[in-house]
């Protein structure tokens, strides 16, 4: 489906144009060539485990949310984090 790279820590490209910040212990950034997406989460223990809110993935914004949900869900299982979608 998508290739991703990282080229830092918090960072994770795809090859679809798109990018995803983690911003940190709360909050993920989508970035697409047409605007950002601000993406509710948490970090969760163990270390490397994330929950995604999915109810901040809404159709006033992107126009496929859950295409939207499989490419950020996919970054982060490529990038070794264990996803839980809320």
């Amino acid at each position: 489906m998508y290739d991703f790279s990282q080229p830092s820590p918090n960072l994770i490209l795809s090859t679809s144009g798109n990018a995803l910040r983690i911003l940190g212990r709360a909050g993920l950034q989508f970035e697409t060539p047409g605007g950002n997406l601000d993406i509710d989460s948490e970090m969760l223990s163990p270390a490397i485990s994330i929950v995604i809110y999915k109810y901040s993935i809404s159709n006033e914004l992107v126009r496929d949310p859950d295409a939207t949900l499989a490419e950020v869900r996919s970054a982060l299982v490529w990038a070794g984090f264990t996803v839980e979608v809320i």
